[in-house]
């Protein structure tokens, strides 16, 4: 019976046991005022209640999202819908997405949310993060070389990595609607710089739905740029 684990509490026992202790020596060993006893004996039924209705509370609220992602065989995603996906930072773990592209991510979302802001852009860590994606994105352009680069020519060539990066989400004809989606939703939200109401309203989605949508997306998109510079660096790497 889930009660009566709470009114056999070790704790509330002892509490309960120990006033009724001190309360039968204080009478033994008077004399004492007369109250005490029965001073002692209240403490220890109102510490005893105190204790079985937090174990009762515990036993009757709903499991929290800790509780579940720590129990045995539990694996699903128990995240509230229409929360933040990104509160803090990802974490690894999403399908086969690796945990290198989850590290990423947030510096992904922050270089995204500055896309149509140069300075700002030429600040994201994301850049010192993909040297040769941007130094190989400068030579096609016939710049000079990155370490040469002014910070705004840093930016412009990061916008256009994040740019075509976006529009390889873009699915073939007759691809599932999930996945166009996803591109809408990158594309619409930052390079066109709708707010996310108006993504919404577009798109007849609830916000849930938005952010769950954007939340792959982005660690596809992380995935994609990670794996690029890891080529990258495959392919410029001297010969043994």
């Amino acid at each position: 019976m889930r009660g009566g684990k709470a009114l056999a509490d070790p704790l509330a026992v002892a509490l309960l046991g120990g006033s009724v202790a001190l309360a039968a020596l204080a009478v033994a060993r008077g004399p004492w005022p007369a109250p005490l006893p029965i001073i002692l004996t209240g403490w220890g039924v109102l510490g005893y209640a105190g204790v079985v209705a937090v174990g009762l509370w515990e036993q009757a609220r709903p499991p929290s999202a800790s509780r579940l992602a720590t129990r045995p065989g539990a694996t699903r995603d128990v995240r509230a819908e229409g929360s933040d996906p990104f509160p803090a930072g990802l974490t690894a773990g999403e399908g086969d997405v690796t945990a290198s592209a989850a590290a990423l991510a947030h510096l992904l979302e922050e270089a995204l949310r500055n896309l149509n802001k140069p300075a700002n852009l030429a600040s994201c860590g994301l850049v010192a993060r993909l040297p040769r994606t941007l130094a190989t994105t400068r030579a096609q352009r016939g710049g000079a070389q990155l370490a040469a680069a002014t910070p705004l020519e840093r930016a412009q060539a990061l916008r256009e990595v994040l740019v075509t990066a976006i529009e390889r989400l873009k699915p073939p004809d007759g691809a599932g609607a999930e996945q166009a989606l996803q591109y809408h939703i990158f594309h619409e939200e930052y390079i066109l710089g709708l707010a996310t109401k108006q993504i919404q309203l577009r798109h007849a989605i609830s916000a849930s739905t938005f952010h769950r949508h954007r939340h792959h997306a982005l660690l596809a998109l992380a995935q994609e740029i990670m794996q690029h510079e890891a080529f990258l660096a495959a392919e410029l790497a001297p010969s043994p």
